[in-house]
């Protein structure tokens, strides 16, 4: 019987004993003569000794593997909530390919058998798709299988692409007519079977699909198996997409026939078809009318002669078909698929520990020390109290650092959360900012580009850029998959957008990231946007609402507007409404659009000898410098209250005036393939600004396809409208069905 015992503990890898060796010769060296004893009696030894512990306690609870720190209670550890993405996530894109196009559509349309992508004859960027359909799915409705495709292609097109026509291959049966001489004691039903097998593979060769283990016990990595659009069976094997045949060469089926095991020898074979005789090559009509070989059945007996010697051999022309299905399904059967790829991902093992808790050195020590929890006795005199006291505070030293160690501890799943709480501290902000630029550097991104830091117009604060970069690397996966994915036409949901919309819009925080038309931020308030020329030149009669300073404004009659805390409410413009007057005009001029956004561009003017105040708003971009007066105000706190609402809801307003749209040239013009123009509003404070053009322009340029033009358009308010107006009827044509790709 085996003996079972514990192997003493190596004094090397001992941290408590390594400690307590050291610190003794530290306290040696340190206290010289004055200590004389210094074994365990000696209360110093003891202090030392329990804080040893207390180290030794906390290493313990350094070394459990990460997901440990990771895993809820009660819950496991969930490696997306902190970044960690699994390869079907990050390793499939949109199709690319031909060949990821056609994975994609026998993947998931199961009544094909197989397709083939060609280039439209005429125009570039255009596609036609050629559908085999499965031999057991002749039933199915065309129209049906047809607009699944259709479905799928538009889906998962890339920009500058479309899809022109579907079209069906219609195979004739010829007739397979052979004089095969067989070897001895062979089963000639289950060999015949064989030969018509080999004739149907000579004119349709399948689609067959390899096992994920298999392939990664032959080497195989899981970004080659990723490779390509995700599926929901893996793996099709890139060895059958074979291009459609057009000649077929029946030398080369005499020499897979002869292959056979029981085939001794071939006489003869050709194929026959309303009279006409294929004994050497056969070429089809077209791309879509080809051939294939009649199957035979108890009403339509085979002409291949099989025989040993001169002796011809019976087979059950009835059990053909079974035998052939049956090597079909053997071959090309889902059974050789993997559906389930969780097997494949094994998180690692998590296991929550209630290990944050400290409990204080104190605790550890004998109550003649009056420091633990039962303190000192009641009847001792007050200095030995106080003395009690004393230590404790000194204890407390240890029992703060190591309580500040393990609250640190803690919060780790917070610190690596994609979807943290807002940090509480400096500190806490640094630290996630440092992991965000850590995160860029693994997944090759720059979530905070130098774009948005040298033109922060809205006074994005940390937290707020801390919050934008963690909601762009939360989309990781999606960049990588969808960034060069176009519009599916066919869908009118907000939420359907390119993939560089997508991109750009969570990158530079963009709120119109959807596609909704962005000109009606202003009508949803009952707002219309002029010019600032229209405005003071054309209104400015009626309104009166801008004055002449004739001398510089003196400090005692102006004020800066102290800036308040606070975020825009949908309620802040009907309070608005009441206390500035421009505002029952329903009209909005750019330069307070714009110009709003920035807190110092309005001021108090106090009036000489009047207990009220004007709020005015001073509009200096260089080609306007005018005083706007806003509003008249009793209460300098109504007014300071006001301005603070005007500027947020002035901010929330640009910001909702920002968006793109990605315009595909080939749908609108049949001559300018493989070009895109990007269409952005040109209004809002940061979009009017051109050297901030040129960096988005810059941005989309470097993060789009190198064999796709690309163009740019900044829209006015009116140029908008007029787009969006044509844009969103042209979708809803075509979605209808109403608009002809040619």
């Amino acid at each position: 019987m085996d003996e079972f015992f514990i192997n003493k503990r190596d004094r090397t890898n001992d941290l408590y004993r390594v400690l307590q060796q050291q610190s003794l010769e530290e306290l040696q060296r340190l206290a010289g003569e004055i200590w004389t004893d210094y074994n365990a009696h000696d209360p110093g030894v003891t202090l030392n000794e329990a804080i040893l512990y207390s180290l030794t306690e906390y290493d313990y609870r350094l070394y459990f593997n990460l997901p440990d720190y990771l895993a809820e209670e009660h819950s496991r550890f969930i490696p997306e909530k902190f970044g960690l993405y699994s390869p079907v996530q990050v390793f499939p894109t949109t199709p690319v390919t031909p060949d990821d196009y056609r994975k994609l559509i026998i993947d998931s349309v199961e009544a094909v058998e197989n397709v083939w992508i060609y280039p439209g004859p005429e125009k570039r960027g255009w596609y036609e798709i050629l559908v085999e359909l499965s031999p057991v799915a002749e039933v199915v409705s065309r129209v049906l299988v047809e607009k699944e495709i259709r479905r799928i292609y538009n889906r998962n097109r890339n920009l500058g692409e479309g899809l022109r026509e579907v079209r069906f291959i219609e195979r004739q049966f010829l007739t397979m007519v052979a004089d095969i001489e067989l070897e001895g004691n062979v089963d000639a039903t289950e060999l015949l079977a064989e030969i018509y097998w080999e004739a149907q593979q000579f004119f349709i060769q399948g689609i067959s699909y390899r096992r994920v283990e298999d392939a990664l016990l032959n080497g195989a990595t899981l970004d080659n198996i990723f490779e390509g659009p995700e599926l929901k069976k893996y793996i099709v094997r890139s060895d059958s997409l074979q291009p459609l045949c057009r000649v077929y060469l029946v030398p080369l089926l005499y020499k897979r026939l002869g292959l056979l095991k029981g085939v001794k020898t071939i006489c003869s074979l050709y194929f026959t078809h309303g009279g006409q005789v294929f004994g050497d090559m056969i070429e089809s009509v077209s791309v879509e009318k080809s051939y294939t070989v009649a199957i035979p059945s108890p009403e339509t007996p085979a002409e291949v002669n099989l025989r040993v010697g001169k002796i011809p051999v019976q087979v059950s022309i009835d059990k053909i078909a079974g035998l052939i299905y049956a090597r079909h399904a053997r071959l090309y059967g889902g059974h050789n698929t993997t559906r389930d790829m969780t097997p494949f991902f094994k998180y690692p093992e998590s296991f929550y520990k209630a290990i944050f808790g400290h409990l204080s050195i104190c605790e550890d020590l004998p109550d003649c020390y009056g420091v633990n929890s039962r303190g000192v006795a009641a009847d001792e005199p007050e200095r030995r109290k106080a003395q009690a006291a004393q230590l404790k505070g000194y204890l407390r030293l240890f029992d703060g650092l190591l309580e500040r160690g393990l609250d640190e501890l803690q919060k780790i799943p917070d610190l690596l959360d994609v979807n943290g709480k807002t940090p509480e501290t400096a500190a806490l902000i640094k630290r996630q900012e440092l992991l965000a630029d850590f995160r860029d550097r693994i997944f090759g991104e720059n979530s905070n580009p130098a774009l948005l830091q040298e033109y922060n117009f809205y006074d994005e604060g940390r937290l707020d850029c801390l919050d934008r970069r963690r909601k762009f690397l939360r989309g990781v996966p999606q960049w990588g998959r969808n960034r060069f994915k176009g519009l599916d036409l066919s869908d009118m949901t907000a939420g359907n957008v390119p993939g560089i919309k997508a991109y750009v819009s969570a990158l530079l925080g963009l709120e119109g990231g959807m596609e909704r038309p962005v000109v009606n931020v202003f009508p949803l308030y009952n707002l219309k946007l002029v010019d600032d020329h229209r405005f003071y030149k054309e209104l400015n009669g009626r309104l009166s609402h801008n004055f002449v300073i004739d001398a510089p404004l003196k400090d005692e009659e102006t004020e800066n507007i102290p800036v308040l805390d606070g975020l825009c409410t949908e309620s802040d413009f009907y309070d608005l409404k009441k206390v500035i007057p421009l505002l029952h005009y329903n009209l909005i001029f750019e330069g307070l659009f714009r110009g709003g956004v920035r807190a110092d561009n309005f001021r108090i003017i106090n009036l000489w000898q009047e207990p009220d105040r004007l709020l005015v708003f001073h509009h200096c971009d260089g080609s306007w410098d005018e005083w706007v007066n806003l509003g008249r105000f009793r209460s300098r706190n109504d007014l300071i209250e006001a301005a603070n609402c005007l500027h947020r809801f002035l901010v929330m307003l640009n910001r909702k005036s920002e968006t793109l749209y990605v315009l595909e040239h080939h749908f609108l013009s049949p001559d300018e393939s493989f070009t895109v123009t990007i269409v952005f509003p040109g209004w809002s404070v940061r979009m009017a600004d051109a050297r901030f053009r040129e960096g988005c322009e810059e941005l989309v340029s470097a993060r789009l396809p190198a064999h796709l033009e690309v163009r740019f358009r900044w829209l006015n308010a009116i140029q908008m409208w007029k787009f969006e107006k044509a844009y969103y009827a042209w979708r809803k044509e075509y979605a209808a069905g109403r608009v002809r790709e040619e």
